[in-house]
């Protein structure tokens, strides 16, 4: 087949492409084939949506730099003239793209972003297919890059930016149990129980996810409402916090001890003045002695 030069063409056209703007040139490339095909061909989804074959295409590539001979290699077996019309087609699409200013790579590894902006995004087009993306990178670079609602108007992107930006300043974490995984963990399970979160649709796969997870919720929650997400981050951390409390109750051993009438009378009297159980005022009456009697200054014990 004599399409040499056609191919050299599209060759020299694509090559300068980075990784992330192959993401919409592939989506092209689906569409331009899409129209060789007879209907009978055709699922009834694929009819109502080309959506799903970018998604699968793009799932199966390992890496996006991959995207350009895939490319290449399918337009072997097509005419020049074929070619051409794709390349007229490249060349269309490019010219209404206004976001090449925005440095994608840039939000690549940082997965609470992320969360936040797919999630605000996928809503916004109203596809919940996207959410079929193995890579919320590509989530990202496919809505932003595809839908013109957002590659013609860039500002909406760094809209998204700004206020994740924001919400990470005054919020690096939501929690001050920042390093304990243990509690990460379970947020996420008693946040799936309690509907007011939200939280069922968001999928950590790994344990070290789950952090990000939990505060990447905690960030959709403060974008939508700042009043909601103080009322439901303080009774997680109240939850929390009863949880600790009944775990150190349980290690607790009871011990008995004969008191006479008079001492009694003094523990209840201790207690009641300093607002605690007899238990606590025990302990604490204990420790104190302890320091004042057995130990240094720094703690360490005499004996």
């Amino acid at each position: 087949m004599n399409n040499r030069a056609a191919l050299e063409d599209l060759k020299t056209f694509i090559s300068p492409y980075t990784d992330e703007e192959l993401v919409w040139a592939l989506h092209v490339f689906n569409k331009w084939q899409e129209s060789f095909r007879s209907y009978e061909h055709r699922t009834r989804e694929q009819i109502d949506s080309d959506l799903n074959s970018d998604i699968d295409c793009l799932n199966s590539f390992k890496q996006l730099k991959d995207i350009k001979n895939y490319i290449l290699k399918i337009c072997e077996n097509y005419h020049s003239v074929d070619i051409d019309e794709l390349l007229a087609d490249l060349v269309n699409f490019k010219s209404k793209i206004n976001v090449s200013g925005i440095d994608f790579t840039e939000f690549k590894n940082n997965k609470r972003f992320l969360n936040f902006v797919c999630k605000l995004m996928n809503k916004e087009v109203r596809e919940r297919e996207l959410t079929n993306f193995k890579s919320r990178y590509i989530n990202f670079l496919y809505v932003a890059l595809t839908y013109p609602s957002y590659y013609e108007n860039p500002r909406r992107i760094e809209r998204l930016i700004s206020k994740f930006s924001e919400i990470h300043s005054k919020y690096p974490s939501h929690f001050k149990d920042d390093e304990d995984n243990n509690f990460y963990i379970w947020a996420k399970k008693y946040m799936d129980e309690n509907p007011a979160y939200r939280s069922k649709s968001y999928s950590p796969t790994e344990e070290s996810e789950y952090r990000i997870v939990v505060n990447s919720i905690f960030d959709m929650l403060y974008y939508e409402n700042e009043e909601v997400h103080y009322s439901l981050r303080k009774k997680l951390s109240n939850a929390w916090y009863q949880k600790k409390y009944r775990q150190s109750n349980k290690v607790r051993k009871p011990h008995y001890y004969a008191l006479s009438k008079r001492a009694k009378e003094a523990l209840h009297k201790l207690a009641f003045k300093s607002n605690m159980t007899e238990e606590q005022v025990i302990e604490h009456l204990i420790n104190k002695n302890y320091i004042e009697e057995c130990a240094d200054h720094s703690g360490e014990s005499f004996y």
